[in-house]
């Protein structure tokens, strides 16, 4: 899916590309893999997780200790989002870590 104001990280070989927005300013909460030797390009299926990340745009990315953490990003026209969360390779799973929504 075409996008932009997404974040990527890579690990591991492969590059991780989270949230961003599409073409009609909706913002998106979803997780891809692209697996840099074989090309391959997919969607990663969730794991069973208390916390689901709401759509943003404009964040950050950073692996580190196996794990991608993401910060910020903007929810709404003007709507910042002050969190931090983690991705978790292992499981495919989000965590809260601190902070939420700006509202």
């Amino acid at each position: 899916m075409e996008r932009a104001s997404h974040s990527m990280a890579y690990h591991e070989g492969k590059c991780y590309i989270y949230g961003g927005q599409d073409d009609d300013n909706n913002k998106l909460n979803d997780i891809w893999e692209l697996d840099c030797t074989s090309g391959v390009f997919k969607l990663l299926e969730l794991g069973a997780s208390s916390y689901e990340p709401i759509g943003r745009s404009g964040h950050s990315a950073n692996i580190y200790n196996g794990r991608m953490f993401i910060f910020g990003g903007i929810y709404e026209l003007a709507k910042e989002i002050n969190e931090m969360m983690m991705f978790d390779f292992k499981d495919n799973t989000f965590a809260l870590i601190e902070g939420g929504t700006g509202d």
